[in-house]
């Protein structure tokens, strides 16, 4: 979490506690990783959504079906606190041994 404002281009150092350590960094990196972050998640949703709807036009609905459970399976897993993302992460590397 971090408070709003111009917190986000400050160059103080910030300890940072991560579930493998901790790390010395600084706001401005932080927000930096959280946008970047936010925009991979986009990018990857806009691909997924591309590769459904060319399943649809190829008339290949089992792929679309399949792709669409685990897009929606990703996205919801993503939301649990802690390790969502690697859960996440995991089921996306699945689908991705399936479909392609």
């Amino acid at each position: 979490y971090m408070a709003e404002g111009q917190i986000y281009k400050l160059r103080t150092p910030i300890t940072v506690k991560i579930p493998i350590g901790t790390i010395d960094t600084t706001a401005r990196v932080l927000n930096v990783a959280r946008v970047g972050g936010k925009l991979l998640g986009f990018v990857g949703s806009v691909m997924t959504f591309g590769d459904i709807l060319h399943d649809v036009g190829s008339g290949n609905y089992t792929d679309a079906t399949g792709r669409t459970v685990i897009a929606l399976a990703q996205y919801g897993f993503a939301f649990i606190p802690g390790y969502g993302w690697a859960i996440s992460l995991g089921i996306g590397i699945v689908g991705q041994m399936i479909y392609d």
